[in-house]
């Protein structure tokens, strides 16, 4: 029984954290465990003087602030303009392919403002525009009566959380975050070093045994009194190795997946049993958004596709292909050959305004088929790579949201002080903007949570 489950993980969590108290000495409250070295502050040192981090740093700065961190940085240099010019037109290449692929479901206008507040304020300003722009949708859709997904949510890997279409395996989500967590605080250590601040301590927070959060213990007092730009180095730095990583990642992937594609296709042949129509989509986007589809309650789910338009379709990469070259020829609709229990029949599905079918298909395994070892590792692999990519572009993204406790947050208050309210003392309008920015962000964050609750 799933309560049962439930009173054993937590039981297990607060053994294992007494476990890693007597064990390490670590220090624990309640389920949660801190497990602290002075060593591993001391190894950082050999990356200190490393030009690689200093770049991933410097270009935190650039890629989180935009237009306005490069000002910043290159504000006082001989040739400030070219070198403006020549990150600007970085930032540019990489905001229209990050724009596009992350907001193509929000219409034309958010994604032109959406590109130009990335260019203007790097991914901080792209992060804040987004949740501006999701609060909007959400309060719309709760007058028009419709339900929305929360913009923002808890990342529980192997937990489904009810109103979250997206659901993280447990393996592969939190040994993803694991990596995560160590890589940002590990760049956050780095870069104090490179800087010449004392690290006490690096170090791992565990909730019974899962990884919940990574910490670098930085001397606070050397940090606030270092030059403005080198805190900027440090405070970049985490978020950054997060974007780099996700872009590390995504080419691992590609090019693990060209190793192992003659190998998995031949497994993939013998074990799967064809493709199935498993579903049918009520509204053309995710979470209850978009337009009715116009194949919701008409179609059969459950069944065999055996053809499209007299196509065989043996595989789901088959059925895209097809998917794309009816939306290419403009028919508005395709004879779908459907197998369910002993009956053969054909059914027209039609393509909804936004050129889908609005089903959602899934290749089944054959009876008694079982998938082989190295088939099951490449899984894996593969989903580990996946969720890698998904969860450090995300934390990377958020991070540079320009209030505390994200890096942004610190950030801000450096960069944007040096442009507002500068009849103020230094003090006075880093809380000022604190204040302000960290308002409108919660304000967002809020509302983005509402559908969790309501």
């Amino acid at each position: 029984m799933d309560w049962l489950f439930w009173i054993f993980l937590f039981l297990s969590f607060f053994v294992f954290a007494y476990i890693m108290k007597v064990l390490f000495d670590a220090k624990t409250f309640l389920f949660f465990s801190m497990i602290r070295s002075e060593r591993l502050a001391q190894w950082l040192d050999k990356f200190k003087n490393s030009k690689f981090w200093y770049f991933v740093a410097k270009t935190g700065i650039f890629f989180g602030f935009g237009f306005i961190g490069i000002y910043y940085w290159y504000r006082h240099d001989e040739k400030k303009w070219q070198k403006i010019i020549f990150w600007q037109a970085i930032i540019f290449v990489i905001a229209f392919f990050m724009v596009s692929a992350l907001m193509s479901t929000f219409g034309l206008i958010n994604i032109i403002i959406s590109f130009l507040f990335f260019n203007l304020f790097g991914l901080a300003g792209f992060a804040l525009y987004f949740l501006a722009a999701y609060s909007i949708k959400i309060i719309i859709n709760y007058f028009l009566g419709k339900s929305s997904c929360p913009g923002v949510a808890p990342v529980i890997p192997g937990v489904q959380i009810p109103g979250i279409p997206i659901f993280i395996p447990a393996l592969e989500g939190w040994l993803s975050i694991l990596i995560i967590l160590v890589l940002h605080e590990l760049a956050h250590g780095v870069l104090a070093r490179n800087i010449g601040v004392t690290v006490k301590s690096f170090g791992l927070v565990l909730a019974g045994f899962l990884p919940f959060a990574a910490f670098t213990e930085p001397s606070e007092s050397e940090l606030n009194t270092s030059k403005p730009k080198d805190q900027l180095l440090v405070y970049a730095s985490g978020p950054m190795i997060n974007f780099y990583l996700t872009i590390f990642v995504l080419i691992l992937l590609f090019l693990f997946s060209l190793a192992v594609a003659p190998y998995v296709n031949n497994v993939h042949s013998q074990i799967t049993d064809g493709v199935y129509l498993v579903g049918v989509t009520e509204y053309t986007g995710i979470c209850n958004d978009g337009e009715l589809s116009v194949n919701y309650g008409h179609v059969d789910v459950n069944a065999k596709i055996l053809m499209v338009n007299n196509e065989l379709i043996r595989d789901v990469n088959d059925f895209r292909y097809l998917q794309d070259s009816i939306i290419d020829s403009n028919k508005g609709y395709a004879t779908f050959t459907l197998q369910k229990d002993s009956n053969v029949y054909d059914k027209n599905i039609f393509l909804n305004k936004d050129n889908r079918f609005g089903i959602q298909v899934m290749e089944k395994l054959k009876d008694n088929a079982e998938k082989p070892f190295w088939y099951l590792f490449i899984e894996f692999v593969s989903g580990l790579f996946y969720w890698l990519i998904l969860l450090s572009l995300g934390v990377a993204i958020f991070n540079f949201l320009p209030t505390e406790p994200f890096d942004g947050g610190k950030m801000s208050k450096i960069i944007f002080g040096e442009f507002i309210f500068t009849r103020y003392p230094r003090d006075k309008r880093h809380k000022m903007i604190g204040f302000a920015f960290g308002i409108i962000c919660l304000l967002f964050l809020l509302i983005n949570l509402l559908p969790l609750f309501f």
